[in-house]
């Protein structure tokens, strides 16, 4: 069972929360970094195979396989620590809004989007701390709808359980939920949902990174059907351990066209402010499903890794 597999089991969340809630942070780090290790050595496991690969691309494909081992360590290491994070302070509201550090920027532009009247589909890349973020915001009395992923089984129910209790509206992705989320839309609200793992029944390729993936269109659907603009943010941690919210400006829908084509085009406008967070911050970036699997035989191998530490200490 890979790291990933075991996160999304009920189980595997009860474990992470009885961790988190039973151990102070200098001991719930070190377990963390203890448990990233050990998924981390599983070098021919798909968790550490998808890793390299995405840090490989991001890299321009410049990371050699001792370089992508120590990236692909360094994600499940940050990851552990968002886990801990975010279930040690969940109900720790004073540190919640300690740890989330949210500029009077951010919340301007959110109170920009709320004097507007106009709703707004807000996308997060997997950078950071999402749950984090989410708590803190509905701390400071802002309401959104969360679309979760639609297979909403096992931990994802234990997942969406936990936020919805700390003030996070999180719906799997369904035809309700996406019929409530248009209504908020046209409402003046907010609606957030991811943006970067890749979606293989996808019928609209996108270019990421230089390269085609399949990635999920379905906030750009429901921005054009609405009339609102895309606003991506990233909650990514920052060099004091705490973590910081960014905006960028709402980005409007193009809506004169062919449609498969606007759909594409205003996918990757989105995705170039995605790209520029990512690119800061990779060793935050958690996604673990391969992003650009057409691409697996150019990436280095693990079993090369040998020879690329002989080579970076000459």
């Amino acid at each position: 069972m890979t790291l990933t597999q075991l996160l999304n089991t009920r189980y595997g969340v009860i474990i992470a929360l009885a961790i988190a809630k039973g151990t102070p942070p200098w001991l719930g780090y070190r377990i963390g970094n203890w448990i990233a290790a050990f998924f981390g050595r599983r070098r021919r496991a798909d968790l550490m195979k998808n890793l390299c690969l995405n840090q490989w691309v991001i890299s321009g494909k410049k990371k050699n396989a001792y370089e992508l081992d120590h990236a692909a360590r360094t994600v499940l290491r940050s990851v552990a620590r968002n886990y801990y994070d975010f279930y040690h302070n969940m109900d720790r509201p004073e540190e919640v809004l300690r740890l989330v550090k949210i500029p009077p920027e951010f919340e301007e532009a959110l109170q920009k989007r709320i004097d507007s009247g106009q709703g707004t589909m807000i996308v997060m890349p997997h950078i950071g701390n999402f749950d984090l973020a989410g708590r803190a915001l509905a701390l400071r009395g802002y309401k959104f709808q969360v679309l979760t992923h639609p297979d909403a089984v096992g931990g994802y129910v234990l997942q969406n359980r936990l936020r919805t209790e700390r003030g996070l509206e999180a719906t799997p992705m369904n035809l309700e939920s996406l019929q409530r989320a248009k209504h908020r839309l046209l409402d003046g609200g907010f609606v957030l949902t991811g943006m970067d793992r890749p979606m293989v029944n996808s019928n609209y390729p996108v270019t990421f990174f230089g390269h085609k993936a399949l990635l999920p269109v379905t906030y750009i659907r429901m921005a054009m059907q609405t009339g609102v603009p895309v606003m991506v943010v990233a909650c990514y941690r920052d060099t004091d351990g705490r973590y910081n919210l960014e905006a960028h400006e709402p980005i409007p829908m193009l809506t004169e066209g062919k449609l498969s084509d606007l759909i594409v085009c205003n996918a990757e406008r989105v995705l170039a402010h995605a790209e520029q967070l990512i690119q800061r911050f990779p060793g935050q970036w958690a996604m673990f499903y391969p992003v650009w699997p057409q691409l697996w035989d150019e990436v280095p191998k693990w079993w090369e890794r040998r020879k690329a530490v002989t080579t970076a200490t000459g």
